[in-house]
């Protein structure tokens, strides 16, 4: 393992801004309370490539990366009045783990990432002459999906023009963004009666936090599981078009197809392997981003909020109706903008600093499963790239997938994630490691991806 601490940058700063310390934002406190040792916060986000990557060159590219992105290279303590803080990093940087393609991926001292301790990402590359994958597991207080997609795309840049590249550029970034999102993620509170905003919120707190879900029911056999253990699928261009020509046909979106999937998957799951029937619903957690326009140039953070949608079993297996229903649901969340209520909520609690660890940590299923649809991650980067037959490109390598989970959380055991790149949907499964393993992970996503294909539409000419 190595560290790019010793790498020079490829930019030399005029004027060095002072960010530290900053009072974390309400989301970042939220997924640090969420952090324990048996289910860290943390996520992996991995890109498979063709070629090889130059190992001084990546370095060099990643020190880079890192300049832009002061968060990637902070840790969490106390700051002004003792309130936790991003505080700067003493100097620490990621590490980078090579290795043979099929050598395998162990994270130093386990899984959970000590963020007050040790910065908030370790990064693995794997390779062979031709071929290999770049695995990123990420601390989720440091950012969001697209702040790491951000992140990925400058490393990409720095390591084409490292190689030579004269078409490849980064898009300029305003760290000064980031001592904003507190104070914007407070807006509930700047106008109207603020008593009846926090009896509003604490209503939010209820609804989310106090409503038990079903957990996914565990197989009755639980094989080994590996790090990152993330099973991928990838659909190819013609399946990834028709299932885009079913969601138009139903008049809904791609979104919404995969969530009615995936709850017909989850019913259909836990009726083979549960011991006993449930009477509570099932429930899909979904991140939402919620950066403005005005915030295309903020460095890797966090700015989501998240959602929620549950169904009864019962409710499962009428296909037609279960999809409108979401359609209609999701539609009436993107227009109340629900992920907005849920960072309104946390940052409620935030009076009672015993109230949000309290609600994570009492054996509540908050959610069965979490579902995060990244669209394409090429989109989410601020940086202009070569493509190769719609692919990045990046001096001697091809990046040809894209892939990764969200966190898994106490009692919710399933994450699933969507990616579309160079119109190719890859979808990803994680089950928690101590209930699941890699075997049986692998059998939910093939169930899940043969759901989708029962609702294939063929594609005109």
């Amino acid at each position: 393992m190595s560290s790019i601490s010793d790498q020079q940058s490829p930019t030399q700063s005029t004027k060095k801004q002072r960010y530290f310390p900053a009072h974390l934002a309400p989301i970042d406190k939220f997924l640090l309370d969420d952090d324990v040792p048996k289910y860290p916060m943390t996520y992996v986000i991995q890109f498979d490539f063709e070629g090889s990557f130059d190992r001084e060159d990546f370095e060099f590219a990643l020190a880079g990366a890192v300049e832009r992105h002061p968060y990637v290279a902070a840790k969490i303590g106390p700051g002004k009045r003792g309130l936790l803080s991003w505080v700067d990093g003493g100097g620490d940087l990621p590490t980078i783990d090579w290795g043979g393609i099929d050598d395998p991926i162990v994270p130093p001292g386990g899984e959970p990432i000590d963020i007050r301790n040790e910065v908030g990402l370790r990064v693995w590359v794997r390779q062979d002459d031709s071929r290999g994958v770049v695995v990123f597991q990420w601390h989720h207080s440091v950012t969001d999906g697209t702040g790491a997609f951000r992140f990925m795309g400058d490393i990409l840049v720095h390591y084409d023009q490292r190689q030579g590249g004269e078409k490849s550029k980064m898009l300029g970034l305003a760290p000064a963004l980031l001592r904003e999102r507190r104070a914007r993620m407070a807006r509930a509170y700047t106008a109207g009666d603020q008593k009846g905003v926090r009896q509003a919120l604490w209503k939010q707190l209820r609804e989310v936090f106090m409503r038990w879900s079903a957990p996914l029911a565990p197989a009755d056999t639980k094989g080994a599981a590996s790090f990152p253990g993330v099973m991928i699928t990838t659909l190819s261009k013609d399946e990834t078009a028709q299932l885009r020509g079913s969601a138009d046909r139903a008049n809904v979106m791609l979104n919404d197809l995969l969530l009615e999937r995936l709850f017909q998957t989850m019913a259909e799951w836990n009726q083979e392997h549960a011991k006993r029937p449930s009477r509570r619903p099932l429930r899909v957690m979904m991140p939402t981003d919620l950066r403005e326009s005005s915030e295309t140039e903020m460095p890797a953070a966090n700015m989501v909020g998240y959602t929620f949608i549950s169904r009864p079993a019962s409710e499962c297996g009428d296909s037609e109706s279960l999809l409108r229903s979401i359609a209609n649901e999701t539609d009436q969340i993107k227009h109340s903008q629900g992920g907005k209520a849920f960072i309104d909520a946390i940052t409620a609690a935030e009076i009672a600093p015993w109230a949000m660890p309290w609600l994570l940590h009492r054996g509540w299923c908050l959610a069965t499963a979490v579902l995060t649809n990244n669209g394409d991650p090429a989109r989410r980067m601020n940086a202009r790239l070569p493509r190769d037959e719609g692919r990045l490109a990046a001096g001697n390598v091809v990046v040809t997938r894209f892939s990764g989970v969200p966190p898994l959380r106490e009692r919710t055991s399933l994450v699933v994630s969507a990616m579309t790149y160079a119109k190719e949907l890859t979808l990803s499964v994680r089950c928690s490691p101590h209930e699941f393993g890699d075997q049986e992970s692998q059998q939910f996503l093939d169930r899940y991806v043969a759901k989708l294909r029962e609702s294939l539409a063929p594609t005109a000419g």
